[in-house]
């Protein structure tokens, strides 16, 4: 079995069928079909399998019906419950093939030199696109996660390979040690 992954909080009902609001989604919701399983509860090691009746998917929560409920009254007892999600169903029809909390503490290589720019310290999830804060002895900067710059993410080595535009790595803020 795969590891479980937190996708986002069980809110309030929708409509009287049992359908429920999950919001809001901390990982990229795939489309869920009828018999898919998805999981509840307030931890990965205390959650309850259950089975997927429908499933519309919003930019930033998705209404969700089990084939276990059909009333509102039922899933009352499911508010505040964490919605988890197996990672094979999370990388479903997903562009990248790792997550955010995998990218941490990859050590970023530039395509151009060869040399190591650092370590991804943090991620920023922007509104037009995801940046890595990458971290060496001297500064941090940020590295736009776009496909000009990304040539290659190597989960399994812990590395990313890019390619700057010149001067992108002069922009950070120095490093004081105390």
């Amino acid at each position: 079995m795969s590891t479980l992954r937190f996708v986002g909080k069980i809110k309030k009902t929708r409509g009287t069928d049992g359908s429920f609001v999950v919001g809001p989604l901390m990982e990229s919701l795939p489309p869920l079909s009828p018999g898919d399983h998805v999981h509840i509860g307030f931890s990965t090691n205390f959650t309850k399998q259950y089975t997927v009746a429908s499933c519309n998917v919003k930019a930033t929560s998705a209404i969700i019906r089990l084939t276990e409920f059909s009333s509102r009254e039922s899933v009352r007892d499911l508010f505040d419950k964490g919605l988890f999600l197996q990672e094979e169903v999370l990388r479903r029809e997903r562009e990248e093939e790792w997550f955010d909390d995998e990218l941490i503490g990859c050590e970023v290589i530039d395509e151009k030199s060869g040399n190591s720019l650092g370590h991804i310290v943090d991620i920023w999830n922007l509104p037009t696109y995801d940046a890595w804060v990458v971290a060496n002895t001297q500064a941090e900067y940020p590295v736009p996660a776009i496909p000009e710059f990304v040539t290659e993410v190597d989960i399994e080595n812990r590395l990313v390979h890019v390619t700057l535009p010149e001067g992108l790595d002069q922009i950070g803020v120095a490093v004081h040690e105390n």
